[in-house]
């Protein structure tokens, strides 16, 4: 009889590992690995950077010229120019005739006026596209784009001068009130300089020009400057202006004529479509009698889903979340739903306090909830908590306290629409209606001194929610009538197949996801990978695992399909972290990310000569950074040296939380350690306050209001985004407090939310579920196991698997302490990847087949054995059948 086969699949951006493992049955204690292998990817491979810039220089030109042309018929339309004028060629040096305008020198004519504003048209100045940025990289945009700026100011500081034109005549050394100085340089020397000005100044020198023209050019009125170079977003009413100039502009559009530009449509780049209304709308087109093919196409077409920036999503998104909220174990009553829901409609959001306080004011004092430990999860989880972003800016900035009904109803209405709201703007809109706007005077001439902005045109700025909803309109509002009767809409009514259901009529209107013979996952089975996904990236590298998979079923099992019993998969998230980025990009950024570890090494090489450097002294070293050396739980701080006497302690008991991760640890003294036991990190400190630690009398336990200040001034917000992730989640974890010991039984229900860790998260990847479908799809009857990279590397670590490379490649040892690092391999082989496999392959024979579950398998992970020789005989056999 032939042996069963396992195949693992390591899938990164830069390559697949795989393996071929063979057993006699599932339980066999003594699997055998066939066969292994690196699939590689060249650098820039499929990632279409040339087309992508070839796209980039096309739209730019296009955008240019549309840009131009608007202005030039806003100047003819207000007979600044003529017709003929517009089209005439530019100037020789357009920089030259601002320069002299700037210094007074020279008087602009409309055409020379004319000939500069279409100059500065090609250059605005550089803004880092801070008009749709949602945040800036760690050291402020593009590295390119930075140094050319940095020149540009380094310029202007050699030349004593404030303004571009004016550096640039220096720089090309135009002298003024020359005549012919002009004809001396052509008009793209200035491109050679590799300068990037500030938009800043740009835009300040654009107005200056304009206003000293404006006396001596008839039509250049305060009105047209306005339309074409002010610095915030055009008013509808200046947008009516431009319709009777026959100028029309998209919503879409941001900014003045000359500074604006259209934001990109992100959140429409890929439409996700709702797979339970996909299914419905599929079945209904099939019973009318139309063809799949047209079934496919209409629900295609209907099942769209919305951006998160709806309505519906919001309600959905706070739905979910009290239908999570436990009292005393106990889900919330629909009448408790509904009253929350009310009140965050009113308020426009709940915080964690208040949805802790309505609760307990409906529930009593002593109720306990899963709130506090809910929003640990992740540091920006009570921003789901946001029901209106409109209301809430407005309560939030205190404006909306001071504003009639009608006039706030108007502003609510215009931010949720996206248009821009601004304090000046309500004053205007108030006094025209004839109300008194006394008290937002008052606020913004209080709020102008105290910011150095200018606060009455400083536009209001609401959270909205971005990227796209989960589901279509109608679901979302399904579920969400569904939680506010009390029920859940991923559980099923109660019946013979389901005893364990819900008291409902039908069953939930999620939880046909869940089921996984329903009609909706069978449909989605089969819909294609390009209309799952749009990231080229991602799509090369699943077509590549489905011609892997074929030949390794043909080389493997002879073509025999019902050989193959188990598929382990493992997906990592810089796929698509990765897929937008070139070679360069991508070895900055991982430069960026080991920079807090190379920081570490630094220092106790400077600081500990000579000392072996082990990896656990340098977490530790880490850690210490990361807490401004000092403990948590007594407010000492402790030096370099004191490292290898000083413990790793986890935050949140590891019974509760089964991490290891940096930011699930802080160090303390080994009594310090003894003495918080089974206790978080807040609950110790608060019973324990004051008191001195057993075998250290000159030190005591800090009090709880010095802890929470520790905490609180603890930065997270320094380093890469890994960086700032772990030090935020390792602040919410301090802050984490414990159930009373009167609800022992509901203690660890409540501290599922936060055992939950980071590894576990990939479960849900997107990447693994299109993976694993397209396996699915060539094997059908193989068991697939989703298996997190953080159980494969506490494998690998507990065998020492990448020991055989210290023969196979030296090199790759770290100095000190002589075991082979990871990242050394990196720029070495790819040989790792598939030793990876080999491990990824052999986890299901090292966990019993019954814990299916993602928690329970992590928890197996303190139950591995150690490396026996059949293991390193099987790792040793992997490495020699890894191709170069």
């Amino acid at each position: 009889m032939s042996r069963s086969l396992t195949f693992s699949f390591d899938i990164g951006y830069a390559s697949i590992g795989w393996a071929v493992i063979a057993s006699a049955s599932h339980d066999d204690a003594d699997p055998s690995v066939c066969g292994c292998g690196t699939v590689l990817f060249p650098k820039d491979d499929c990632q279409a950077f040339k087309r992508r810039e070839y796209r980039r220089l096309r739209r730019n030109i296009r955008s240019r010229r549309v840009r131009i042309d608007r202005i030039g018929r806003l100047l003819v339309q207000a007979q600044i120019i003529t017709p003929e004028m517009k089209e005439t060629s530019g100037h020789p040096a357009p920089f030259y005739l601002a320069s002299e305008a700037l210094k007074g020198h020279r008087t602009l004519a409309p055409i020379e006026l004319w000939h500069v504003l279409r100059w500065y048209a090609h250059n605005r100045g550089y803004d880092n596209n801070a008009s749709w940025s949602n945040s800036l990289s760690e050291d402020g945009g593009n590295g390119e784009d930075t140094e050319r700026v940095k020149h540009a100011q380094d310029l202007m500081d050699k030349h004593g001068t404030a303004t571009m034109a004016e550096t640039i005549c220096r720089e090309l050394k135009l002298e003024e009130g020359k005549a012919d100085a002009p004809m001396e340089v052509s008009t793209p020397a200035y491109k050679n300089l590799n300068t990037a000005f500030p938009r800043l100044i740009v835009e300040k020198e654009v107005r200056r020009i304009l206003e000293l023209s404006a006396p001596l050019i008839p039509g250049l009125t305060a009105e047209i400057i306005e339309l074409i170079a002010q610095h915030h977003p055009l008013t509808t009413e200046q947008r009516g202006v431009l319709l009777q100039y026959g100028i029309k502009l998209a919503r879409r559009y941001r900014g003045s004529l000359l500074f604006g530009q259209l934001i990109p449509r992100f959140d429409n780049r890929i439409i996700s479509r709702c797979p339970v209304t996909w299914a419905q709308v599929y079945e209904a087109e099939l019973n009318k009698g139309n063809s799949e093919q047209s079934a496919r196409e209409r629900a295609e077409k209907l099942s769209k889903v919305p951006t998160a920036n709806c309505p519906e999503f919001y309600e959905y998104r706070m739905a979910r979340i009290l239908c999570n909220i436990r009292a005393d174990g106990e889900p919330l009553s629909a009448e408790i739903r509904r009253e929350l829901m009310n009140q965050a409609r009113q308020e426009g959001k709940l915080t964690k306090a208040s949805l802790e306080k309505a609760i307990s004011s409906r529930l009593g004092k002593e109720t306990e909830t899963n709130v506090s430990n809910y929003f640990t999860l992740h540091p920006d989880s009570e921003e789901a908590l946001y029901l209106n972003p409109a209301v809430e800016v407005l309560q939030r900035s205190g404006i909306g306290q001071i504003l009639s009904p009608s006039v706030y109803r108007i502003a609510a209405n215009r931010l949720r629409r996206g248009k821009s709201v601004t304090p000046n703007y309500l004053l205007n809109l108030l006094k025209s209606r004839g109300e008194s706007g006394e008290a937002l005077e008052k606020k913004i001439e209080k709020e102008s001194k105290k910011k150095e902005a200018d606060y009455a045109d400083t536009p209001l700025k609401p959270k909205y929610a971005t990227g796209r909803a989960p589901y279509a309109r109608t679901v979302l509002k399904k579920v969400v009538e569904e939680i506010l009767d009390g029920e859940d809409p991923t559980r099923p009514a109660r019946g013979e197949a389901h005893p364990d259901g819900e008291l409902k009529a039908h069953d939930g209107c999620l939880y046909c996801l869940l089921d996984t013979d329903s009609s909706v996952n069978q449909h989605q089975k089969e819909r294609r990978l390009d209309t799952m996904t749009n990231n080229h990236l991602v799509r090369h590298r699943m077509l590549i695992l489905d011609r892997l998979l074929k030949d390794l079923i043909q080389d493997f099992a002879d073509g025999q399909k019902d050989r193959i019993s188990r598929v382990c998969v493992e997906v990592g998230k810089e796929l698509t972290t990765f897929s937008a980025m070139d070679s360069k990009k991508i070895q900055r950024e991982l430069t960026l990310r080991q920079k807090s570890h190379t920081d570490a090494v630094n220092r106790l090489k400077r600081e500990l000569p000579g000392k072996a450097l082990s990896a656990n002294l340098i977490r530790k070293c880490r850690i210490a950074m990361d807490m401004n050396w000092t403990c948590p739980f007594t407010g000492a701080t402790y030096g370099t040296h004191e490292l290898e006497n000083l413990e790793l302690e986890h935050i949140v008991p590891h019974s509760f939380r089964q991490s290891n991760a940096l930011s699930s640890l802080v160090l303390t003294w080994p009594g310090v350690n003894r003495m918080k036991g089974q206790r978080t990190g807040y609950d110790f400190v608060e019973q324990e306050q004051e008191n001195p630690v057993p075998d250290k009398p000159n030190l005591h336990i800090c009090s709880l209001n010095n802890y929470r200040e520790l905490v609180e001034k603890l930065d997270d917000k320094k380093g890469h985004e890994d960086d700032r992730r772990r030090k935020k989640k390792r602040k919410a974890l301090l802050m984490v407090r414990g159930l009373s010991h009167k609800h022992q039984s509901q203690n660890h229900e409540a501290m599922k939310e936060i055992g939950m860790t980071e590894g576990m998260m990939t479960q849900s990847s997107h990447l693994m579920k299109l993976a694993c479908k397209s396996i699915k799809t060539s094997l059908p009857d193989a068991h697939i196991d989703m298996i997190p990279g953080a159980v494969t590397a506490e494998v690998r670590k507990a065998w020492d698997v990448f020991g055989v490379f210290k023969e196979l490649c030296p090199e790759a040892a770290d100095p000190d302490s002589g075991k082979i690092l990871k990242e050394n391999l990196r720029s070495l082989t790819h040989l790792h990847h598939a030793l990876d496999a080999c491990v990824l392959g052999l986890i299901p024979y090292i966990i019993p087949a019954h814990h299916n579950g993602l928690l329970r398998r992590v928890l197996a992970m303190r139950r591995i054995p150690e490396k026996t020789d059949t293991s390193s005989q099987a790792c040793c056999e992997s490495a020699s059948l890894c191709p170069e």
